[in-house]
């Protein structure tokens, strides 16, 4: 259910990434050609030197995401800004709660219902307890995980780039990081397509960062985005 807008952006990054890229070779201007942009933006993308990467930042709104994702988000402190929904101080009239996936396939299934059920009784006790004057910064903490929150979120294209990698790697949780990734990617084609293809999936030029004994193997390695899609 989670709906990603993309708010703000960084202006002419595709010239300026290749004319800071350019500079590794001794040529410090900001003027360059378009052979040159071209030549750079795929460059940058082969060596270590990214700082040029780190220069260019987008700026999103995530709305009907849980607090569990959110949980995980916020955990990315390099190159990242985050303001989010509170719910310390702010009584929320009306609370959504995710249904996963796999529950969602199976509406009639005594999990689905001992689900709800579940759900059902921690906001009976979050609007209860309100009502009978315990502060709702405590209440809060009988909330499910998986309650919907809204957060702006920032992001430096490196950043954005090892976020997308990581998250759409077949070992990291399906679902609600999947969907957001495909839409900041998407969002991020449609102002500046060259950049877009900085967030690439492993396999595919992101590099897997689980290659332990202990890892499953990697499905992406050697599948194509039309594979994938």
């Amino acid at each position: 259910v989670a709906e990603v807008k993309l708010l703000s952006w960084s202006s002419n990054p595709e010239a300026t990434l290749a004319a800071a890229t350019r500079t590794y070779t001794h040529t410090v201007s900001p003027d360059i050609t378009k052979e040159e942009i071209d030549y750079f933006l795929d460059n940058i993308r082969k060596t270590k030197l990214a700082t040029p990467t780190e220069m260019f930042n987008y700026v999103f709104f995530i709305d009907g995401v849980t607090r569990g994702f959110t949980h995980q988000l916020v955990r990315y402190r390099i190159g990242t800004a985050f303001v989010q929904e509170s719910l310390r101080f702010a009584v929320r009239a009306k609370l959504s709660v995710l249904a996963t996936p796999a529950l969602a396939a199976q509406p009639g299934s005594p999990a689905m219902k001992r689900y709800a059920e579940a759900v059902a009784s921690c906001a009976d006790a979050y609007y209860s307890g309100i009502s009978e004057g315990v502060p709702v910064e405590d209440m809060r903490g009988i909330l499910p995980t998986n309650v919907l929150t809204r957060i702006f979120f920032s992001g430096v294209l490196k950043t954005l780039a090892s976020i997308y990698t990581q998250r759409m790697c077949c070992m990291a949780q399906p679902g609600e990081w999947r969907y957001v990734c495909t839409q900041i990617k998407r969002l991020i084609r449609e102002v500046h397509p060259a950049m877009a293809d900085f967030l690439t999936p492993p396999g595919m030029g992101g590099k897997c960062g689980f290659n332990a004994d202990f890892d499953k193997p990697c499905r992406y390695v050697g599948k194509t985005v039309e594979d994938l899609a």
